[in-house]
């Protein structure tokens, strides 16, 4: 069973207006509902701005997100091998031949510590978070 497709009437952007749809065929007619009749459209007139208050109120304290520390996984470019260290931090915890085994010891260290892990490829761009 094909469902006739539903013309919405159309505002168009330089009047903001609503269009009529374009007409419809004789069978489609006959298939859809009858249209009820659109009301008008008000026209509401823009709301007038409030006046600065002159009194400092005192601003409202946003509550302070939790910064989540995360472990980065990349390439040192001296030795070739992979780093893994905590963010913010210039120390590097351990070395690693490849970075599947990086990964694996992030993992273990993280899920201890309830940090998140963030890889990065050969060319430093993240690759995981």
């Amino acid at each position: 069973m094909v469902l006739p497709s539903l013309r919405l009437p159309r505002f168009s952007q330089k009047s903001r207006k609503i269009e009529k749809p374009p007409a419809r065929s004789a069978e489609t007619a006959k298939k859809a509902a009858p249209a009820k009749k659109a009301e008008p459209v008000k026209k509401v007139a823009p709301a007038k701005k409030a006046e600065p208050v002159k009194a400092e109120a005192p601003a409202a304290e946003k509550p302070e997100r939790k910064r989540i520390e995360r472990y980065h996984i990349s390439q040192d470019p001296k030795d070739k091998k992979w780093r893994l260290f905590l963010a913010g931090s210039d120390k590097v915890i351990k070395k690693f031949d490849t970075q599947l085994q990086a990964y694996g010891y992030a993992q273990n260290l993280s899920d201890n510590n309830d940090r998140g892990i963030v890889v990065h490829s050969k060319k430093g761009k993240i690759r995981k978070m």
